[in-house]
């Protein structure tokens, strides 16, 4: 009975911690919806340029010492600009749960400087995904 038992935690701990670490089904679609959205209202020769933005996702405490903020154009002006390369998502790291808020981070690396690290809060507004507030970190 006792060997059931303890077999039994075991088997519960597993189960638990496997469903935890996995990445959500929906998170792929989101993050697709987030492009679009993104792109939306920039022309065709523009909106690669705004593809090739390279996203990392952590949460809110990632990184602190946030110290401009910048509003949805100046975004959008600044990943046209940047044209860095495109990578995989870190889709399992996307914190939300309502998939109402979403916390993304994107890097850009000048010639003359170190990275530049940028914040961005995304919020679902009207079934559509749009920047909320970011802001450039020192890290």
């Amino acid at each position: 009975m006792r060997i059931l038992l303890i077999f039994s935690i075991f088997l519960l701990d597993f189960l638990i911690s496997s469903k935890l670490s996995s990445p959500n089904p929906n998170a792929y679609k989101i993050v697709a919806k987030i492009r679009d959205d993104l792109a939306d209202g920039i022309d065709s020769k523009n909106k690669t340029a705004l593809e090739e933005v390279l996203f990392d996702v952590y949460t809110f405490d990632m990184c602190r010492g946030a110290r401009s903020s910048f509003n949805r154009s100046q975004i959008i002006e600044h990943m046209m600009k940047t044209k860095v390369k495109v990578q995989p998502f870190a889709i399992e790291k996307i914190p939300y749960s309502d998939e109402d808020l979403i916390v993304l981070i994107s890097w850009t690396k000048t010639s003359k400087g170190p990275k530049q690290y940028f914040r961005h809060t995304i919020r679902r507004d009207d079934e559509k995904y749009r920047i909320f507030h970011s802001n450039k970190m020192n890290c």
